[in-house]
């Protein structure tokens, strides 16, 4: 696939994404972050390109909307309220049963997303999510037990092809954001068919027609309850760098190609296995990064990317931002298990020593 393209910095409106399309002769659009998604979406329909629809892509930016449209389809899901103020939190808070999410309508990287356990806590979480979402609207999930898996697939005319399922451990409470990522994982054949099933589900209910796109699911006792659901590249690493390492497509250039009006490329299923883990850190200033040769020299490492170094500050990881911003490791092996047991030993090899600003003893983070 040899195609010319033009990047554009930041979030474009819809004006600025017709604009150079139509300037350049574009033979199609593909959005490059999750926020730029929708304005991607309706460029595409006005310039007459390949697109996944403006309305699918306007559900999927605003989790208020998805979550309306999959209760109507009859979907598993959370409970959610749309609270209008604190006070208003508080009361769905104590009708929907603790614990809660509670997250901007509208961002993304799990930014103002907190899990509230206790009432007196909802008015900060309530803050940092109008904070964090663009048009100021907070939604409030009933938090869902399980264990959390992506399904990642492409949608061509409207037909959903799963490529594999991830397997995804979160963060320790409040905070609710992806410490590693591994994949593929394996399911018994009743077990991949409903979450496969939930995947295509989710596709039909919200008329998806095009893309490469993750949908985030939640595997309890009583099967797959719906999260929400990305277009590629949102999906970071996992659809992209991790894919490929296992053996399957690589998923940003399917979206690509998709988005230029070709069919997919070949979507074999990924046969090896690949993990990526991210650095552990406590706040503070950092001292002194050590390890780091270590972890690389293990074998099946593929990459340790640090992201601080003496003297920068660090603060409490609660979001992708402030995750990505300390580090990661990435490890390829066999499988799904191996690669993760692979990229673990590596994150513990590497230690981030930091200090408070008034105290010189130093505080090690080690996986």
């Amino acid at each position: 696939m040899d195609i010319d393209a033009v990047v554009v910095e930041g979030v474009p409106d819809l004006g600025e994404v017709v604009r150079i399309g139509r300037e350049t002769g574009a033979g199609g659009v593909c959005a490059a972050c999750e926020a730029s998604c929708e304005a991607a979406a309706q460029g595409a329909e006005e310039l007459g390109l390949p697109g996944p629809g403006p309305e699918a892509a306007r559900c999927i930016r605003h989790k208020g909307e998805l979550r309306s449209v999959l209760a109507a389809a009859g979907l598993a899901g959370p409970r959610f309220s749309l609270p209008r103020s604190p006070q208003e939190a508080e009361a769905q808070g104590r009708r929907l049963g603790l614990p809660v999410i509670v997250k901007p309508v509208d961002a993304s990287g799990s930014q103002g997303v907190m899990r509230v356990d206790h009432l007196e806590d909802m008015p900060l979480a309530y803050a940092r999510a109008s904070r964090c979402s663009p048009s100021g609207t907070v939604l409030l999930e009933e938090w869902l037990p399980g264990e959390a898996y992506h399904v990642h697939g492409v949608v061509e005319s409207g037909r959903f092809t799963p490529c594999a399922i991830s397997a995804h451990e979160l963060s320790t409470p409040p905070y609710c954001c992806d410490w590693g990522v591994s994949l593929p994982t394996r399911f018994n054949r009743r077990e991949r068919e409903l979450l496969f099933g939930a995947a295509e589900a989710v596709v039909d209910a919200i008329g998806l027609r095009l893309g490469v796109v993750h949908i985030e699911l939640v595997m309890g006792e009583n099967g797959p309850g719906v999260i929400e659901l990305g277009l590629c590249p949102s999906a970071g690493h996992a659809a992209t760098q991790l894919m490929s390492l296992a053996g399957g497509p690589d998923l940003l250039s399917e979206a690509i190609r998709l988005a230029v009006g070709e069919l997919p490329g070949g979507l074999t299923a990924p046969e090896g296995g690949a993990a990526q883990y991210w650095l552990r850190s406590h706040s503070g200033i950092v001292t002194d990064v050590t390890g780091v040769e270590e972890a690389r020299a293990i074998p099946g490492v593929v990459a340790v990317e640090i992201g601080v170094k003496p003297g920068d500050v660090l603060r409490h990881a609660v979001d992708a931002a402030t995750r990505n911003r300390v580090g990661y490791v990435i490890a390829a092996a066999g499988n799904a298990v191996d690669a993760a047991a692979v990229a673990k030993a590596a994150r513990e090899c590497c230690r981030i020593e930091t200090a408070s600003s008034s105290d010189d003893a130093a505080r090690s983070s080690s996986g």
